[in-house]
């Protein structure tokens, strides 16, 4: 699992689809957010690169 620091423009909800700008670990990624079950996930459109599943807390 890897850190997921996220900022928002507090502006615009976040939803299901949407893409977004996110910082895993220290560097900034761009990524689909997928939210299931309550549970975010950050879709890569690349299959060649991971999803990513931020741990909890």
């Amino acid at each position: 699992m890897q850190q997921l620091n996220a900022r928002q423009d507090r502006a615009i909800k976040p939803r299901y689809n949407h893409i977004v700008v996110a910082v895993v670990d220290g560097d900034f990624t761009v990524k689909r957010l997928v939210m299931r079950a309550g549970r975010i996930k950050l879709r890569a459109a690349n299959p060649t690169f991971a999803d990513i599943v931020p741990k909890e807390g």
